[in-house]
């Protein structure tokens, strides 16, 4: 059963209970409070009617009678044209049950326990589709033993409580179907989040993964409802890096294949026309030589995807290292290929210290400064300047080369990717230099950071807390 029909059912069934249990209680209260009042008014005229007899047989001039019958037949007839009067429903009997003087309907009086004298019984009983309430007494009037019973009919009471209940039925049908449409528009609306925290997780669970809910109200379904979007939010990031990654891998997997590819043909091609034929000795050379350069070249390749696969699970020697020792090594190793294409470099590094593994770290601005140098043509510049900026040291390593365009800018510190794939490979570029060095920077908790701007020039940015500043 849903949600909201569960509390549409127990809210109506709760409305109906309290509306049934309060008209019952308040008909009922009514009923009894009637009741006893006619019970207290019939009690009243039985004790009225014995003390007006009582009254009467004490006082009465018994010189004109021969005995206390006639004197109390006397009495009754005096009386009776006042209770006649009153509409009053009365019978009065001698010991023997004879009636001496009575007015009542064509329904006849209950039978009651009157076996003591002077104690009074009532009860209610009903008669010939009519109700009455009775009451009756034995008395002792000197030497005569007499019954008085008088009754009220209440048939009235228990017809208005007979309509009290129709009409309450009626009210409760009205208010019940009322409260159901009312109760139904708010389980709707209570449960309107619900419902949209259902769809939402089911549209998700198909794939749809920018579907958020409504947040507007501040209650436990608004708090929910921004945990659920908060989690969408954070799915969402987590498939889209997935898919990043498996992109990344995609085009990793079809990147090493194609750098494998081009050198293990040219090296075939060779090999078998070294095998096949006999050939002059310049020719012979220079498909040995070319065979040996692209077999330094792959060497060069599985070292580097050796590094990329197993850089993460190195320990780390770190220690306090010299920037400019750093940087001057990474010169040092360069120079020869500087000097070729006559690249100047601006040097403005002082002696700060950081901590680092050395020789990862100087790997890193080897190949920094290896790309600035491919990115550059003759007689081009590199600057390299080191300076703090708060806590942090901080190297930039620009150049006036060709630069970066915008959409590569992104994509270069991924496996295999090359901006100017031709201008790479004529220089000895596999694509992987950059992605190792970014490893290499997250591993020390640093940063590297590129600006470029295509025939600008690139300008790259490497960043470490500093140790002695």
């Amino acid at each position: 059963m849903r949600f909201g029909v569960k509390i549409f059912m127990s809210t109506l069934l709760i409305v109906l209970l309290s509306l049934c249990v309060g008209g019952t209680a308040m008909i009922a209260l009514s009923f009894t409070k009637s009741v006893a009042a006619e019970e207290e008014l019939v009690q009243k005229d039985n004790r009225m009617i014995r003390a007006e007899i009582t009254a009467l047989v004490r006082n009465y001039n018994r010189s004109m009678y021969s005995n206390e019958q006639e004197v109390l037949s006397s009495i009754i007839n005096t009386l009776e044209q006042n209770w006649k009067a009153e509409n009053k429903q009365y019978r009065i009997q001698d010991e023997k049950g004879i009636a001496i003087a009575e007015n009542m309907t064509d329904v006849d009086f209950a039978p009651l326990d009157i076996a003591k004298a002077n104690r009074l019984s009532y009860k209610i009983y009903k008669s010939n589709g009519l109700y009455f309430v009775q009451a009756a007494v034995r008395m002792e009037l000197n030497d005569l033993t007499v019954t008085i019973e008088n009754r009220n009919e209440i048939t009235s009471i228990y017809l208005e409580r007979d309509a009290q209940i129709k009409l309450f039925l009626k009210i409760m049908l009205f208010v019940g179907a009322l409260g159901a449409v009312l109760n139904f528009i708010l389980s709707c609306w209570i449960t309107k989040p619900i419902a949209d925290l259902t769809d939402a997780s089911k549209a998700i669970a198909e794939g749809n993964m920018k579907i958020r809910v409504s947040t507007k109200s501040d209650d436990e379904f608004g708090i929910l409802a921004n945990h659920f979007n908060s989690m969408a939010d954070a799915l969402e990031e987590k498939i889209d890096e997935l898919y990043d990654a498996a992109r990344r891998q995609e085009n990793f997997v079809g990147s090493f294949a194609h750098e494998i590819k081009t050198p293990l043909t040219s090296i075939i091609g060779y090999a078998d026309l070294l095998r096949s034929r006999k050939l002059e000795e310049e020719i012979s050379f220079e498909a040995a030589n070319y065979i040996f350069q692209e077999g330094k070249r792959l060497e060069s390749l599985s070292i580097k995807l050796l590094e990329l696969m197993v850089e993460e699970k190195l320990e780390m020697e770190a220690g306090r290292v010299p920037l400019r020792q750093l940087v001057e090594g990474a010169l040092e190793a360069l120079s020869i290929s500087l000097r070729e294409k006559g690249i100047t470099v601006q040097l403005e590094v002082e002696e700060f210290i950081i901590k680092a593994d050395k020789d990862l770290m100087k790997s890193v601005i080897i190949n920094v400064l290896d790309n600035a140098r491919k990115a550059v043509d003759s007689k081009g510049i590199i600057k390299i300047n080191g300076e703090v900026l708060g806590e942090d040291v901080v190297l930039t390593i620009s150049d006036n080369g060709r630069g970066i365009a915008k959409e590569d800018l992104d994509k270069i510190t991924e496996a295999f990717y090359m901006a100017d794939k031709s201008r790479a490979r004529s220089e000895g570029g596999a694509g992987l230099g950059l992605a190792i060095c970014t490893r290499i920077m997250q591993m020390h908790n640093g940063e590297m950071a590129f600006e470029s701007e295509l025939g600008k020039g690139t300008k790259v940015t490497l960043s470490w807390k500093g140790v002695d500043l």
